[in-house]
């Protein structure tokens, strides 16, 4: 994931971020910038498949979404074959505008 941001020219980021609020473990994020709220899960069918899986991740990101962070879930596959189109998403969520 690093090098597909740094390709893309976006920086800042920090890897496994520990979301912590209010003294609570919310969530580690595969990359986040806290700043703006952000932040990008990379979902694999290793740590992502099946029935149980899906609801857990649907119950994580609507807990994160519920403090007011915006995720964006991306697939391998994504970021090969529709690259551009996720670091347009990643840099439309840091502009300024939307602070």
């Amino acid at each position: 994931m690093s090098n597909f941001l740094r390709r893309h020219g976006i920086s800042g980021g920090v890897r496994n971020y520990n979301l912590v609020i209010d003294g609570t473990f919310i969530a580690c994020l595969d990359v986040a910038w806290p700043d703006h709220r952000v932040g990008i899960e990379v979902d694999s069918r290793r740590w992502h498949m099946g029935h149980a899986f899906w609801e857990r991740d649907a119950a994580r990101y609507a807990r994160l979404t519920s403090h007011d962070w915006r995720i964006l879930p991306v697939t391998y596959g994504q970021l090969k074959h529709r690259g551009e189109e996720f670091a347009e998403h990643v840099l439309r969520l840091l502009s300024p505008g939307l602070m």
